[in-house]
């Protein structure tokens, strides 16, 4: 057997008599744990019946009232003056109308 170095054995036993747990491990999580869960239930029970609803109330609202129709039309007949690119003027040469995205 090599000859251990003083200095590797000292080294290995403060080692060996600092060690304990890690910090992480001895911190009590619980209280974080159950307020966590507790979210989680609301969410998973009768609270997402209630934002489901709330949702699809919000779509169909908007729809009926035509917000989104209306968005959708102000994007898609914008005619604003598209710089000469090589697309529009292949467009242009099918005889389509070349309008702008947004």
């Amino acid at each position: 057997m090599k000859n251990l170095s003083p200095l590797f054995v000292a080294s290995l036993a403060l080692f060996l008599l600092v060690a304990e747990p890690a910090l992480a491990q001895s911190i009590d999580l619980s209280p974080i744990q159950s307020l966590l869960q507790g979210i989680v239930d609301a969410l998973t029970g009768p609270l997402r019946v209630v934002i489901a609803t709330l949702a699809v109330l919000g779509v169909f609202l908007s729809w009926f009232f035509n917000i989104i129709g209306r968005v959708a039309q102000i994007n898609c007949n914008s005619e604003r003056a598209l710089p000469e690119t090589e697309f529009r003027r292949y467009v242009q040469s099918l005889g389509g109308p070349v309008r702008s995205s947004g």
